[in-house]
């Protein structure tokens, strides 16, 4: 049996050593960067680097678990904005629409996802904080729209799920119907949300790239 590894030339192996045309190593090395200058920002702004880079838990001494469904919640909006991103590079030469779309949710996830780890919304005067919901949702409804017309299907109920519960969550933050509990509400109608917000767009994420096999598969037999 002959070997089907092809053998490596002088040049292919010196570029193995050096590394220089490994992506991961230029990520790694921007990443040090940014540590490194967030670092040396933080300190002429009397912020220790051990606040920026430890932790919570362990700079302030909270428990392990603080915060836990708040972690969750980032890490599905974090998830959704990777698969869809993915998906959306693969899906845009063979269908713009299907990739624009999932640009787009890419996009609107990554968002939400640094609203909630560095608490925009809350931060905002309480017409801000309305103004950014309500933009949120323009987002989602136009979103939402564009789902019926890339797949010619009606079937968005995981979708009409995560808005259900997200729109809940909202009202709870802004109205306060029930007083010290709404906050708890909030959150677990939030966290609700961004699981049927990443279930669905995975799914749909999945039937994309299915379709996307599928046409490369069609062309190739022609």
């Amino acid at each position: 049996m002959h070997n089907t590894i092809p053998a490596r030339s002088a040049k292919s192996n010196w570029a193995a050593w050096t590394f220089i045309d490994v992506p991961a190593v230029w990520v790694g090395i921007g990443l040090f960067l940014f540590a490194a200058g967030a670092a040396f920002i933080g300190a002429q702004n009397e912020v220790p680097a051990a606040v920026l880079m430890r932790d919570p838990a362990a700079q302030f001494g909270f428990p392990s678990y603080a915060g836990l469904l708040s972690h969750i919640g980032i890490v599905l909006l974090v998830a959704t904005c990777a698969i869809t991103g993915f998906t959306a590079m693969l899906a845009h030469d063979w269908n713009g629409d299907s990739g624009l779309l999932m640009f787009r949710v890419s996009v609107l996830s990554g968002l939400l996802a640094f609203d909630d780890i560095f608490m925009i919304h809350e931060s905002l005067p309480k017409k801000g904080e309305v103004l950014l919901f309500a933009l949120y949702g323009l987002a989602v409804l136009l979103i939402a729209t564009r789902v019926w017309k890339v797949t010619g299907r009606q079937d968005i109920r995981g979708l009409v799920v995560a808005v259900v519960f997200l729109s809940l969550s909202v009202l709870l933050d802004v109205v306060r119907l029930f007083g010290p509990a709404s906050a708890m509400l909030e959150d677990f109608f939030k966290l609700a949300g961004f699981g049927a917000w990443w279930a669905f767009w995975s799914g749909f994420a999945r039937c994309s790239l299915d379709a996307r096999f599928k046409h490369r598969n069609d062309a190739q037999l022609r």
